[in-house]
């Protein structure tokens, strides 16, 4: 693991030593995913999952869209294999507020506009992207900035690239979770300024949104909010948690455990292979990353 810090960005990468080799990309799945302050990278090898490289760039300041693309091309041009275009499959996932959950029964692709903003700001410079959880029957519907979207196509025009929302790669991984949990399970995803959180009851989603947050407490205020707005009990219910737990400005366990004493720390996906270069990868971290191999 290598991290780095500088006043622009924060970089950490583990990279399979053993089984990353760069002539055998079009064998890899490349995962992407980037929102205003990072772009995040994960390869595994198409036949066992196994992960081979996982590198995370978190920018300091966004200044404006011009600004984000430019730092786009400038890791681009500095990367050692991003500009292959010769891979097994590409996704890109979006990591941002603007989304939306369908019933896949009330879902009408000519009508997918008006569906986005009942409860989203929808500009001309977006493109709007819908995926379909088969198992659940929901629609996630999601836009993108356009130049965004072209900027990724015209680096892979030999690959088509998959575009869905973050989302999309929790609610599938964490609805394999357990399956026949008979309570409810309230699961958080803490980033340094967003927390995502699922609620699911055996195979079924519950509930599926992000907030935007300054303190700890008002994480957990998000926390106690829709627990109690769905009436969970959360002495006996379980919530796990993922992400940014231990960093500054995140969830103190003492805090967590004092108001959720039923709380634990996530884990990785069990579909996904780590060799011992990953060692010291946080087991809670990354999970809408890795969860982008459920995505297809």
């Amino acid at each position: 693991m290598q991290v780095l810090n500088s006043e622009l960005e924060q970089l950490i990468y583990f990279r399979d030593t053993q089984h990353f080799v760069e002539e055998d990309l079009s064998s890899y799945d490349l995962c992407i995913q980037f929102s205003e302050s990072f772009i995040r990278i994960f390869v595994s090898n198409h036949k066992d999952a196994r992960c081979l490289y996982l590198e995370s760039i978190d920018f300091a300041k966004i200044i404006s869209e011009s600004y984000f693309l430019n730092k786009l091309e400038s890791i681009y041009h500095s990367h050692q294999f991003l500009e292959a275009g010769f891979w097994k499959s590409i996704r890109i996932s979006v990591k941002s507020q603007n989304f939306t959950l369908i019933p896949a029964n009330f879902y009408n692709e000519n009508c997918k506009e008006e569906y986005f903003k009942l409860n989203c700001n929808f500009n001309s410079q977006s493109t709007l992207f819908s995926y379909k959880h088969s198992e659940s029957e929901i629609i996630n519907l999601f836009s993108v900035q356009e130049s965004i979207v072209n900027f990724f196509k015209n680096k892979y025009p030999l690959k088509k690239p998959v575009f869905f929302h973050h989302t999309s790669a929790l609610i599938e991984v964490f609805l394999r979770n357990n399956p026949n949990e008979v309570l409810p399970t309230v699961f958080v995803v803490a980033e340094k300024d967003m927390i995502t959180i699922l609620v699911k009851k055996k195979k079924s989603l519950l509930f599926c949104n992000n907030f935007s947050y300054q303190t700890p407490e008002d994480m957990l205020y998000f926390i106690a909010s829709v627990m109690d707005e769905l009436k969970i009990d959360n002495t006996s219910s379980k919530l796990v948690l993922w992400g940014e737990v231990f960093g500054s400005g995140s969830l103190q366990m003492p805090l967590v455990s004092k108001y959720l004493p039923q709380f634990q720390l996530g884990y990785r996906p069990n579909q996904v292979k780590f060799g011992f270069d990953f060692d010291e990868l946080e087991e809670q971290r990354f999970i809408d990353l890795l969860a982008m191999i459920y995505c297809s």
